[in-house]
């Protein structure tokens, strides 16, 4: 495993960041704690969880936070662990309705708190934007945050590449913290354009990667692995009609081409080679990966000691 520097962070992040959306959930806490023990086993130190994980399950409201703050307890180990959580996510019964006030976003941090049973979220991130809202309130409240030591670090999920940027120029402005990453939905995959069943998603796109690459801002791109798109592919296993409604296009067909000739070649595993693409950015970029399985995870984290040159990166994304 190797680390990336990340300004002001409490420790230098691993690579690869361990997703736990299921946690507690479609994973049972005994397979929950079982991924966070190997993650940790071999160099892993960031999880990525959201007050909103795990409530779409009835009864289990926010589960993925809790089922991390009961592995935290057994453990004794918050000192060699990162936690980013997010929160201020609209309900979800009503999704058209956001809930980046000051007194929503305090209130889900508060509760994220209690259930992961820490004092200060190492990165936290807003779940979602609200473009009627002045981002400068966002931003006051944040930093409020920050001084109040609740939070150390914090950033912008599923955010515009505008605002993103209105959000970092209002804190330079006025000498407040400012975003310190985006996360959004990224892959070596090709997103279909209205594939997505949920609109408030934010995708990577030129605009954004240009102004990364220039600001060297981090990325953590969700869905990393474009929900095995390109494993599933190479295995023949059965893929959902919503992942190949999402992916299935000519250009990634031909990104799967060169994975699989790469693949062979250097005897890698696809799902580390899909990962590692991110990885190779010119940008700070941690990708968050998620497994169903010890066997999935250790495939994917091959990955930590592989870094892929300019010219491997960009052969899988553009045969050049």
């Amino acid at each position: 495993m190797w680390y990336r520097d990340f300004p002001n962070m409490r420790l230098r992040p691993s690579c690869i960041c361990l997703g736990t959306a299921d946690f507690g959930t479609a994973q049972s806490e005994a397979d929950s704690f079982a991924q966070m023990d190997f993650f940790l086993e071999h160099g892993g130190n960031i999880l990525d969880t959201a007050h909103i994980y795990g409530t779409w399950v009835a009864g289990q409201n926010s589960a993925s936070e809790k089922t991390i703050g009961k592995w935290l307890k057994s453990r004794g180990n918050r000192d060699a662990v990162l936690i980013a959580t997010k929160g201020a996510h609209p309900d979800l019964g009503n999704m058209a309705v956001q809930r980046l006030s000051p007194a929503e976003i305090g209130r889900d941090l508060d509760e994220s708190l209690a259930h992961l049973g820490i004092d200060t979220v190492d990165l936290y991130w807003l779940h979602r934007d609200d473009p009627a809202r002045e981002v400068g309130e966002i931003v006051t409240t944040m930093d409020n945050l920050v001084k109040k030591g609740k939070i150390r670090l914090w950033g912008l999920s599923n955010w515009r590449c505008s605002r993103f940027r209105e959000a970092v120029a209002y804190s330079r402005a006025h000498g407040l913290s400012e975003p310190a990453g985006n996360q959004l939905l990224w892959s070596l995959a090709t997103v279909n354009p209205g594939s997505g069943g949920d609109p408030t998603i934010v995708a990577m796109d030129g605009e954004t990667w240009e102004y990364h690459r220039e600001s060297n801002t981090a990325v953590m791109p969700f869905t990393s692995q474009a929900r095995g798109y390109f494993s599933k592919l190479r295995s023949g296993a059965q893929m959902q009609d919503w992942v190949r409604n999402t992916y299935e296009n000519p250009a990634n067909l031909a990104r799967f081409e060169r994975l699989t000739e790469l693949s062979a070649r250097t005897g890698v595993a696809i799902e580390a080679l899909v990962v590692a693409w991110l990885t190779a950015q010119p940008f700070l970029t941690i990708p968050i990966i998620s497994s169903r399985n010890i066997e999935q995870l250790a495939r994917s984290l091959a990955a930590a000691d592989l870094r892929l040159d300019a010219e491997a990166r960009d052969y899988l994304a553009e045969g050049v």
